[in-house]
């Protein structure tokens, strides 16, 4: 046993060893100045889609703040990045609303949550479109929250209450994952 103790102890002090421990400590320091500065950037495209700003917003963003001495690197700084972090964002939020209109509640007995749905107009380029949303209660805070599912277009003829009822339905069974109450007498 002592033999073996003494051949770890030569190879640690081994020049071979020693530059690859060096090697490896260089590595995980640049991967941890590569995750700080991706965070930078990412906080950067969160701040921008947070207030409702542009992705060229968000590269003048990252002007400024290269100014400022922020680390923000060379990579990953157009709208590409914007717009992937947006969709991912979306799709992490829309999973959430699924989760939550889906799952129990233990704060009401492990039942379901109840929340309303709403729908409105919107005009934009003489196109007709009905907002979808819900709202909701957050049981942590007690709040009532608003809640976007999302938009259709309305063709002609689908203004009247059986029409909106159906694109109601079809925006929250497309969006929030065939979200239906089975108790409910809903269409």
């Amino acid at each position: 046993m002592d033999k073996v103790r003494q051949t770890i102890k030569q190879h640690l002090i081994l020049p071979i060893h020693l530059n690859l421990t060096e090697r490896r400590q260089e590595h995980v320091a640049q991967a941890k100045i590569a995750n700080s500065i991706g965070l930078n950037v990412a906080s950067i495209a969160y701040e921008c889609i947070l207030e409702g700003r542009s992705s060229q917003a968000f590269e003048r963003q990252l002007y400024y703040d290269s100014l400022k001495g922020v680390k923000i690197g060379e990579l990953n700084h157009s709208d590409a990045f914007f717009f992937k972090f947006r969709t991912s964002l979306a799709s992490v939020a829309r999973q959430a609303v699924c989760d939550y209109v889906s799952k129990g509640q233990p704060s009401i007995g492990n039942r379901r949550p109840p929340f309303a749905v709403n729908a409105d107009k919107l005009t934009a380029l003489r196109r007709t479109n009905q907002v979808v949303g819900m709202l909701a209660i957050d049981y942590r805070t007690g709040c009532i929250v608003p809640i976007f599912c999302g938009s259709r277009q309305i063709a002609l003829g689908e203004g009247d209450g059986d029409g909106v009822c159906t694109n109601m339905h079809d925006v929250l069974t497309v969006e929030c994952g065939a979200v239906s109450y089975t108790h409910l007498t809903l269409p």
